[in-house]
């Protein structure tokens, strides 16, 4: 039996809602930023392309998130001892399925991923994601990434926040961001299957504070996040930038992609 749902909302209009399978609190600092968009295309895999960026997009760019920080897991309504780990992602938004309209929904892709826990790198992988398995070090301000054995440094960042956390659903300053964070993440499986995954946020309880962030990369094995020194302003400054988010989120039965036939409208 396929575990996969065959009908994503994202695709193909359908009765149900695939069943919310984990729930999680996310402690990140988040980074949006605009890259060059010949940059971005060269990121993706074959079977996806760079859609259609958001209003006050510059000429020739386009967005890329990265996320650092704790992940807090479990099964959705099981009391189980919850799985705490330390997580790095780096994405590209505004992505579509070649095979699909050019006015399919946007997806994001993550390039590259990293947990310091082994089951979340093995499940990431099972759904496609790039996930490796990397020795994670979270501090109050700082985010720190070595190799697991032998703990070549890969990447440090240090965020320092420029305001207090505070409300974030409807807030001016995520406006840009705000939508991305709710668009289904796409990968492909080992096997060959396109899936999209739905991380819903939960408005209640959500907090954002802004940070400015300065971040050494010394890997080039970072898909998306070249080797040097990245500095990025608070998201209250720049439209897009850098920030702490605290959230909770639900995510549900990845869902299998597949091309609308004539007769199935695209949502």
């Amino acid at each position: 039996m396929n575990v996969f749902a065959q009908n994503p909302a994202e695709t193909v209009t359908t009765r149900s809602r695939p069943a919310v399978v984990l729930e999680g609190f996310a402690d990140l600092w988040i980074v949006f930023e605009y890259v060059d968009a010949s940059f971005a295309r060269k990121l993706l895999p074959n079977y996806l392309r760079l859609g259609t960026p958001p209003p006050g997009t510059p000429t020739g760019a386009h967005l890329m998130m990265h996320s650092f920080g704790t992940q807090t897991v479990r099964l959705h309504r099981l009391r189980w001892i919850p799985l705490t780990y330390h997580e790095s992602i780096i994405g590209v938004c505004y992505v579509e399925p070649t095979q699909h309209a050019s006015d399919a929904r946007p997806h994001s892709v993550m390039t590259s991923a990293s947990a310091n826990r082994l089951l979340p790198m093995l499940l990431g992988r099972l759904i496609g994601y790039p996930k490796a398995f990397t020795r994670n070090v979270v501090t109050d301000r700082s985010f720190c990434m070595t190799t697991l054995l032998t703990a070549r440094a890969l990447m440090f960042g240090r965020f320092d926040a420029t305001g207090s956390l505070s409300e974030a659903s409807g807030s001016p300053a995520l406006a840009i961001s705000e939508p991305i964070l709710r668009h289904p993440v796409i990968s492909r499986t080992p096997w060959g299957t396109v899936l999209a995954s739905r991380f819903d946020l939960e408005n209640d309880g959500w907090l954002f504070a802004p940070v400015e962030s300065v971040t050494d990369v010394t890997s080039a094995g970072l898909a998306g996040l070249p080797p040097g020194n990245h500095a990025w302003h608070g998201i209250d400054r720049t439209g897009v930038g850098a920030f702490r988010s605290r959230h909770h989120w639900q995510l549900s039965w990845p869902v299998k992609v597949r091309r609308p036939t004539s007769e199935e409208p695209i949502s």
